[in-house]
């Protein structure tokens, strides 16, 4: 069986994770689909982890 969970990488990069982190943080806002928003919301947390 396949795992369908979205991997995220965390760039080395703290601006490019920035960017990421405000990118999300909109998507959160705007998102409808709550599947989405569980998403973003996981990879948000594992981004604001990495600081």
């Amino acid at each position: 069986m396949m795992n369908n969970k979205p991997t995220v990488v965390v760039p080395e990069d703290p601006k490019k994770r920035a960017e990421i982190i405000f990118a999300l943080e909109y998507q959160l806002a705007n998102d409808t689909n709550e599947k989405d928003r569980e998403i973003h919301r996981a990879a948000l947390e594992k981004l604001k982890a990495a600081k």
